[in-house]
């Protein structure tokens, strides 16, 4: 297995992962594990298929893993890792200023967001 994106996604679940690499088939046992809880994968190509993450309780951080047959798992490395992280869901509390302009400058605005649970990554 290649690379997948994004390795994370919040508590809710239902962050859309892309897993590339080689190999993939189209068959109903393709599936996807976040730590102990297996999702049904979506055939894309010999070399990509799409996974939805599950929700979980808290925020963590899980194995991803990937099977053909629904029974044996080849853990995802990505970049050294191989761990989906889960954060808790961004709690917004305002923006400063509160709107601007939709047009009017060719510099942009600078805006700050007010909230809890920001997670700092690129």
């Amino acid at each position: 297995l290649g690379e997948a994106s994004p390795m994370r996604g919040f508590v809710s679940g239902g962050t859309l992962v892309t897993i590339r690499g080689t190999g993939f088939l189209d068959v109903p046992t393709l599936s996807c594990q976040f730590g102990s809880t297996t999702v049904p994968a979506t055939f894309v190509s010999f070399n990509s298929i799409t996974c939805l993450s599950p929700p979980v309780d808290q925020a963590q951080n899980v194995r991803l893993d990937v099977s053909l047959n629904g029974i044996d798992y080849t853990p995802l490395l990505v970049s050294g890792r191989k761990m989906f992280s889960y954060d808790k869901e961004v709690d917004l509390f305002r923006t400063i200023p509160s709107n601007v302009p939709v047009s009017g400058t060719e510099q942009g605005y600078i805006i700050s967001v007010i909230g809890n649970y920001f997670t700092n990554s690129t």
